[in-house]
């Protein structure tokens, strides 16, 4: 059986929204500020500077917020935080406007690397994670930018092995975009540079906005999907198969064994049970249920895909439905956790 792309879809739209899918614990972050780290906002008459020096390490929740003027105005704010809708991970969003509604109007808004006469410039952290066992690992970046005016920008670059040459570089006008790495460690742990710069900059009548949205996730190991069965083979074997195409993880579950002409469904979910189904057992907390048919010899497979470098860590059985004479016969295969770092 091919799973269609709709379900495909609701499949994506889980992983995305359950944060409890990746570990909350593990490897410390640490970020310090390798440039002083500001926001400014001017009004033409009037400059707003905040900001931390050079060699400050952030506590989080980190935030700066600069604001000035009114009808001649301009804002800017930048946070840094250990979470993100996708769990823990290093979260970086800028996002600032700037207006003026007359001629003679000066409004800027943006990223600011030194204190002094105003001019924008990127501003840069070093982010150290420690406390890890294995000396090699995968970064898996999620950007998404966008500015509305010419002279509004939102850039990152992102080195990952201290080589001064940066492996990712973010721009507007891309879309989200999300790209996996390897990363070795060093005697001291895992050290990267991230570099952000974000702006606009109005003379005259005008209006420009900005919005840079970075995460980095961490995964000890090398990347890859795992499958792992556990439970019993009660009225199926569900095993699984992963291959790469097109910046894409293919995943493809494969059922055998099963009631024969049966209505199936695919359990996801990210908790192991163990409730009496029948004579067999259910080994997954649905929070997704995907539907198939098994053909004459008691075979279905399912596929779905998730972008590359996606980390999630998943639960998944198929369940069988089928009739004996009068009676409505409920199967359940082996559990299958499916992880990818």
């Amino acid at each position: 059986m091919h799973t269609p792309a709709l379900k495909r879809s609701l499949l994506f739209t889980f992983l995305a929204a359950a944060p409890q899918l990746l570990a909350q614990t593990g490897p410390t972050w640490q970020v310090l500020t390798a440039t002083d780290y500001s926001v400014v906002a001017n009004d033409g008459t009037g400059e707003v500077l905040d900001g931390k020096p050079a060699n400050t390490t952030l506590a989080f929740p980190f935030q700066l917020q600069a604001s000035a003027g009114s009808k001649v105005w301009a804002k800017h704010k930048s946070e840094i935080v250990l979470s993100s809708p996708l769990g823990k991970g290093l979260r970086i969003r800028e996002e600032g406007a700037a207006k003026s509604t007359t001629t003679t109007g000066i409004a800027l808004a943006g990223t600011l690397d030194e204190v002094g006469p105003v001019h924008l410039e990127p501003h840069t952290l070093i982010v150290g994670i420690t406390g890890t066992t294995k000396p090699s690992g995968v970064v898996t970046i999620v950007w998404n930018a966008s500015a509305t005016a010419s002279n509004s920008f939102a850039k990152t670059s992102i080195d990952l092995n201290g080589d001064l040459t940066p492996e990712f570089e973010g721009d507007v006008g891309r879309g989200t975009v999300v790209k996996t790495f390897p990363v070795t460690a060093t005697s001291a742990g895992y050290f990267f540079t991230v570099e952000t710069s974000a702006g606009t900059d109005i003379e005259g009548i005008g209006h420009g906005a900005f919005q840079l949205d970075l995460t980095m996730y961490f995964r000890e190991g090398t990347s890859g999907v795992t499958f792992t069965p556990y439970g019993p083979e009660c009225a199926g074997k569900l095993v699984g198969s992963a291959g790469a195409s097109n910046g894409r993880q293919e995943i493809r579950l494969n059922l055998t064994n099963a009631a024969k002409n049966a209505i199936g469904l695919t359990v996801v979910g990210n908790q192991a049970i163990d409730l009496s189904l029948g004579t067999c057992k259910l080994l997954v907390a649905p929070l997704l249920v995907l539907p198939f048919r098994t053909d004459a010899v008691g075979a279905a497979s399912q596929e779905f895909s998730v972008r590359a470098g996606f980390p999630f860590a998943i639960k998944a059985q198929a369940v069988t439905l089928s009739v004996s004479g009068s009676a409505l016969v409920v199967g359940s295969s082996n559990g299958l956790r499916i992880e990818s770092n």
